[in-house]
């Protein structure tokens, strides 16, 4: 659940850097900024474990295959 709700959230701030933006071009360069920021917070976030660990706590969210 988790997981869906950081999509909600996340989705949510994209469509609103949007809406905010004076024009599209704007908007497009604040999603860029947005999505570059949460990037780079990811990479840090999962900088220190191996490959396989780091991939798979990305896309489910959790930290090894058996977690719940």
């Amino acid at each position: 659940m988790a997981g869906f709700a950081d999509g909600v959230i996340v989705g949510s701030a994209i469509v609103r850097r949007m809406l905010d933006a004076p024009d599209t071009a704007t908007g497009i360069a604040e999603i860029r900024a947005l999505c570059g920021e949460l990037a780079d917070g990811t990479r840090r976030l999962v900088g220190g474990r191996d490959a396989m660990s780091s991939r798979h706590s990305v896309a489910t969210g959790r930290d090894q295959p058996g977690d719940q």
